[in-house]
């Protein structure tokens, strides 16, 4: 058996359910089943009884073998986030994880500043969604994770604990670096020609019959905390906005799509680059604002971390908060 049955075993054993553990191990229901039921094969045990509606409920061996797996889990986990603090410390080598969007958060300068700056430093970026970033910010695979949270940004993190399987252990809010940089307010990417662009801004309301354009880099989109902002907004607007969700496709081609009339690209920041036929324009009501953070362990002593703190440090110093 490897981590992932181990961790998706111990999702369903803390929700009791197949669909609320696929939620939080970013799986189907369907492959949470065939994995428990690997571990189970090879343990030789039948660790859950079903029940209707993809319940379950732990089976007297079940409940024996559960705290086993988790000290398997709990120690792989630690393992990784020493051999990622060693490897630091080799290297000098830094590794950060940025979401992956139509647009970035503005990351590219704070990181360009960085590189700048530190030429000896190894820098990796890698992409990844809240979920995915903060699992191996606990385990030492990054040093850094570019994000979104909404205002309360310490109470985002704690409602996210909430539906996480170790975290709450491995990244209690007491060990957990947070440093906010910039807010961002709702933007539109819009054809050119859009008659709905008046004054270099867009009514949201002239747009309730519009496909509106998201990227997909995980199941459930939907429960996205910047999707369900949008939604919200638009049902503000008295409709219920017709979302499709984009995983392959290259961000040309999307934008492409916006240029020719098919859809709209909702953003957070507005791209580096310009495409032709598309206007990037903020709406007529602000709905909700989001600010970009970074986060961090506070006991990773990585030299390239520090510097990295640093840098934005020094970046905050000449841009006040709004």
């Amino acid at each position: 058996m490897d981590l992932k049955q181990i961790e998706t075993v111990l999702a369903v054993a803390e929700t009791l359910s197949f669909s609320d553990a696929a939620w939080k191990v970013n799986f189907s229901p369907s492959s949470v089943s065939k994995q428990v039921f690997a571990v189970e094969n090879e343990l030789g045990i039948k660790i859950f009884e079903r029940k209707a509606r993809s319940k379950v409920t732990l089976t007297k061996a079940g409940s024996s073998v559960i705290p086993y797996l988790r000290r398997i889990a709990d120690a792989y986990n630690r393992l990784n986030l020493h051999v990622s603090s060693v490897l630091n410390d080799q290297d000098n080598s830094f590794i950060v994880s940025c979401p992956n969007g139509f647009s970035t958060l503005g990351e590219d300068r704070w990181i360009s500043d960085y590189c700048r700056c530190y030429p000896e430093v190894q820098l990796h970026q890698i992409f990844a969604d809240q979920k995915a970033a903060i699992s191996m910010l606990s385990t030492g695979r990054i040093d850094a994770a570019f994000n979104m949270a909404s205002e309360n940004i310490l109470d985002d993190y704690a409602e996210y604990l909430k539906h996480s399987i170790y975290l709450s252990n491995l990244l209690p809010e007491d060990k957990l670096g947070i440093i906010p940089l910039e807010k961002k307010h709702l933007m539109i990417a819009i054809s050119e020609h859009h008659p709905a662009i008046r004054d270099n801004r867009v009514d949201l309301s002239d747009l309730k019959n519009e496909k509106f354009f998201f990227r997909c880099f995980r199941e459930s989109m939907e429960e996205d905390d910047k999707i369900q902002c949008f939604i919200n907004a638009c049902r503000s607007e008295n409709f219920q906005p017709d979302i499709k969700f984009i995983s392959e496709m290259r961000n040309t081609i999307v934008f492409n799509m916006v240029a020719s009339g098919q859809g709209i690209a909702p953003l957070m920041h507005r791209p580096d680059f310009t495409y032709p036929g598309v206007k990037v324009l903020p709406l007529t009501k602000e709905y909700y604002t989001f600010t970009t953070v970074v986060y961090y362990l506070k006991n990773n002593r990585s030299t390239a971390l520090n510097k990295f703190i640093n840098s934005l440090k020094k970046w905050l110093e000449t841009h006040p908060a709004d």
